[in-house]
This record gives C-alpha cells, sequence and structure tokens, in this order.
C-alpha cells in the first residue's frame, strides 16, 4: 500500500470523526442487506468532482464497486424513509483498496445525495467504517468530508 493510501486509512486516529447518517436493512452478520449512505446538504462543504470511498478491509471493494449507485434523495427526517428522486450516472474505479466515484455531473453543495449499496454484512461483528474524502482539480490532497459505520450484531432467537 502506498504511504499516501495509508494516510488516509489512518485519518481520524486522534482527529475529529464526522460521523454521516446511514440506512441498513438488517445488520445481522452475513445477511444480505440494502444500505443507503446519506450525503446531507451541509455535509458538502464545497462542490466535488470526484469522491474518494475508502471501504474497511472487512468489504470486498472490487464488491461495492457493482454494487454502487448514486442518486439525489430528499433531505430525510431523523428516521424517515429515504427516496430516490432521480439516478445519477456514475463511474466507479477500483484503485487498490479505495473506490474513486466520478459523478457524470457535479455534486453541489445544496444537494441531498445517497450511495446506494447492496451487499452481504461482513461476517465479523461490530462497525466497519467506510470513509468519504472529496476531489478537487485546486487541490491536490484529498478533503475529508466524513465516515459511515456500518454495524453487525449476531442476532439470537
Amino acid at each position: 500500500m502506498s504511504s499516501a493510501a495509508e494516510r488516509l486509512r489512518a485519518w481520524g486516529d486522534g482527529q475529529r470523526l464526522e460521523l454521516l447518517p446511514l440506512r441498513q436493512s438488517s445488520r445481522e452478520v452475513l445477511a444480505r442487506s440494502q444500505v443507503m449512505l446519506l450525503i446531507r446538504p451541509h455535509d458538502l462543504p464545497r462542490a466535488y468532482g470526484e469522491l474518494l470511498l475508502l471501504p474497511p478491509p472487512t468489504l470486498d471493494a472490487l464488491v461495492l464497486s457493482r454494487q454502487l449507485r448514486l442518486c439525489r434523495i430528499e433531505t430525510p427526517g431523523r428516521r424517515g424513509t429515504v427516496r430516490c428522486l432521480e439516478r445519477l450516472p456514475l463511474v466507479v474505479e477500483v484503485r487498490r483498496e479505495q473506490l474513486l466515484l466520478r459523478p457524470q455531473q457535479q455534486l453541489e453543495p445544496d444537494g441531498a445525495y445517497g450511495l446506494e449499496l447492496l451487499l452481504r454484512n461482513p461476517l465479523q461483528q461490530g462497525f466497519h467504517p467506510l470513509r468519504l474524502f472529496g476531489l478537487t482539480p485546486e487541490r491536490p490532497e484529498p478533503t475529508y468530508v466524513g465516515t459511515w459505520l456500518l454495524q453487525t450484531d449476531v442476532v439470537t432467537d
């Protein structure tokens, strides 16, 4: 792994962690789950041309790249359901353990967006962080946007 990737993966250690909301259909270990990673209007401080998503080692980046969709959403309430208003074209490139997301139109700071995933939950129970960074042509270094925490538990009847 390159030194830049190591710095990105280690980001958040000793730093302020910005938690982003998500909706997850199932938290059971190894269950199929539909996950909506939410990006609210105030989460994007500026318009980004590209996004960098760093999944945890417990999730396969290649599998995630095939299951990822971007859409414009209604801003939900605290526990409200999330509706996809419009699917946005998205090009996903896998770079080592990172996903480079290139929306075909720029994500505006005042818009609400969702990254929709269909996945099988990891075998390990606990929290699985997905870190999001924004990329702009003006700045060569990625800007930290926030972290989603997928949660998996062992369900006992």
